[in-house]
């Protein structure tokens, strides 16, 4: 409601003073949200995941490490709200990520009430530019990685970078609830450092086979053996090892596995709690999410739709993937145009045959969006074809066993937004009809293979 009546002020006020006044309206809201709520982040222990790429699957990881070590825990993500044990599947009635101040400060309080303990939020760049987290002091703070996106709204990778900081800023001197304020970093990401540094009684840092940075208590990964149903890895903290299996595939997925082992090594979590919820790791909605029929080669959705999340999966895939790799992807509208090439390039070159279609083109050109796509591709095994459906059902249908087909960038979304419309739209169900549809029609070509009908010679039939 409120979000309406500031649309319709948007209208009547010059845009430079409207753009004043919002960094204003949104610090009110914030506030106005705690007071109402009674500020009940003081009553919790939080955890903030923030990065560009895997802050779902770390805060999901560090949630159910905390349920398998026994405490109550909320939990907010892009597409799971859990309060205490009540799970709450995210549709887009939700709304972003992190959400709005008072959607936030009321889910939290009803998770005070509900006895929790300890609550990991998802926290994103525009989240913590319009205070949507103000009031809520954070216990440890951690960070994924920080790759282009986003350009529509901070401009440049410097801004980009500072608004997640703010994140880390008050983390030292914030509420103090009897935890030790914590900072998780992933050291294999340039920026860091530039994360570490910030005031904090701990520092982690992470790392797939790197040293870790100095300063900081460094936990390592270390022979990894990915294959289709999970990665078997080893971890060495303070010069002792230990074995791991992750339930997730994708080798970039130990890495956000890392951030929830030195959050339970920070809390004192046994080593049994860890691995078990590690073990237990189940597939995240439209996180590399296999979907099997039995069709005898592998597809996977995925809501890769930055340059380094194609990247990340693209190479996991190519590791357990004996034959081709097909990707079905596009670009969504609205959104930052500077990436658009960038996937180009990375998903031309990290896979064997593109098809370049339709994402969420909003009430953007999809043909200008396909053509921002190929201006940075430079090989010739791609081709476009705009009805998704239609890219997907063919991506399958070239698929031969051995390879893996990569249906990119909607993921777990159940709508999809063309011009000002949404449809019901979901890649997962697409793919299962295809899929089913293309048993059927196995099964009848064995079928009519196997139907031999009683030839009768032109002799025998004179004889009858």
């Amino acid at each position: 409601m409120i979000d309406t009546i500031l649309n319709i002020i948007k209208k009547f006020i010059p845009e430079r003073f409207f753009k004043f006044l919002q960094p204003h309206y949104h610090f009110l809201l914030a506030v106005l949200g705690n007071l109402i709520y009674r500020f009940p982040g003081r009553k919790l222990k939080v955890i903030g995941v923030t990065g560009t790429n895997g802050k779902t699957t770390t805060a999901i990881l560090t949630a159910n490490m905390l349920k398998e070590a026994g405490f109550k825990v909320g939990l907010v993500t892009s597409n799971l709200i859990e309060v205490a044990g009540e799970s709450i599947i995210k549709d887009s009635a939700l709304g972003s990520t992190t959400l709005g101040r008072f959607k936030l400060q009321k889910l939290l309080r009803k998770m005070v009430s509900k006895g929790a303990e300890w609550v990991v939020l998802e926290v994103t760049s525009q989240g913590l530019e319009q205070h949507r987290v103000l009031g809520i002091p954070f216990d440890v703070a951690i960070f994924t990685n920080l790759t282009h996106e986003h350009m529509e709204l901070h401009g440049t990778m410097e801004a980009y970078r500072d608004a997640k900081a703010k994140l880390f800023k008050g983390l030292g001197k914030s509420y103090f609830k009897g935890v030790q304020k914590t900072i998780i970093v992933n050291a294999d990401d340039k920026y860091g450092k530039f994360y570490m540094d910030f005031k904090a009684a701990r520092r982690y840092s992470v790392s797939l086979g790197a040293e870790g940075l100095k300063g900081s208590i460094v936990i390592k990964a270390i022979d990894l053996n990915p294959t289709v149903f999970g990665t078997d890895f080893s971890v060495e903290v303070g010069g002792e090892k230990q074995s791991f299996h992750l339930g997730l595939p994708g080798s970039f997925n130990v890495s956000n596995a890392l951030m929830a082992i030195a959050v339970g090594d920070a809390l004192n979590i046994s080593a049994k709690a860890i691995k078990s919820a590690l073990m237990k790791a189940e597939g995240i909605d439209g996180r590399m999410q296999r979907i099997d029929m039995g069709q005898g080669f592998n597809v996977y959705v995925d809501y890769a739709f930055t340059p380094n999340a194609f990247r990340m999966v693209l190479g996991s895939v190519r590791e357990i993937t004996k034959g081709k790799i097909i990707t079905v992807f596009g670009a969504p509208g609205n959104r930052d145009v500077q990436k658009r090439p960038l996937m180009g390039n990375i998903v031309t070159k990290l896979s064997d045959v593109v098809i370049i279609t339709d994402d969420e083109p909003a009430t953007d050109d999809p043909e200008k969006i396909i053509d921002d796509i190929k201006k940075g591709i430079n090989l010739q095994n791609f081709e476009v074809i705009r009805d998704r459906k239609e890219a997907i059902n063919k991506a399958i249908q070239n698929a031969k066993a051995g390879d893996s087909v990569i249906i990119a960038g909607l993921g777990p979304s159940t709508v999809r937004y063309t011009g000002k419309k949404a449809e019901a739209w979901d890649d997962r169900e697409v793919v299962r009809e295809i899929l089913r549809k293309n048993s059927k029609n196995s099964k009848a070509q064995i079928s009519n293979a196997n139907f031999r009908p009683e030839l009768k010679s032109k002799e025998s039939m004179s004889n009858d």
